[in-house]
């Protein structure tokens, strides 16, 4: 097991310096804040570094690693119960993908946090509905104001008279 994970950690390294030299490439700052290779550098720097401490965890460990029966006590893989929740999840984001331009961004969002709450959550109806309202509009509001960022409105008749 520490091979793979050794293995695994440098290739995270190798893509941590990757990203690392792309990212030298572009602007670090502007006039107005970070530019656009603030981000992807400390993300290789963050890539490289946690790879590096997986390998020196690994490698100094003292821990035993514990031999894996043949037998597995627990299924790879999670069942058809896993598999229908992957679907669902999967088939919401394409719908919101397709409806987002019709309906907007609050109601799409609205609809999807509710229906994955509701569906997979399995919360109480009053706080689906709490977090899903909160989710959707309140993310609208906080981009639109304070961050002026446009978001898709409805291009529904009915939808953007009433505001949406």
């Amino acid at each position: 097991m520490k091979r793979a994970e050794n293995i695994t950690a440098s290739i995270f390294m190798v893509l941590g310096i990757f990203v690392i030299k792309g990212a030298m490439s572009l602007i670090y700052m502007t006039d107005i804040g970070p530019g656009p290779g603030f981000f992807p550098l400390w993300l290789g720097v963050l890539l490289l570094f946690l790879g590096l401490i997986l390998i020196l965890q690994n490698t100094f460990s003292k821990k035993k690693v514990a031999v894996i029966d043949s037998e597995p006590t627990e299924p790879m893989w999670p069942g058809i119960g896993g598999a229908i929740r992957v679907g669902i999840v999967i088939f919401s984001l394409l719908a919101v993908s397709f409806f987002i331009t019709y309906i907007g961004f609050r109601v799409s969002m609205f609809l999807l946090v509710f229906s994955l709450l509701y569906t997979l959550g399995r919360q109480k109806i009053l706080m689906t509905l709490a977090i899903s309202l909160s989710g959707s509009f309140g993310v609208y509001f906080i981009f639109t104001h304070f961050l002026s960022v446009e978001l898709p409105v409805a291009s529904v008749h009915w939808l953007s008279v009433v505001g949406l």
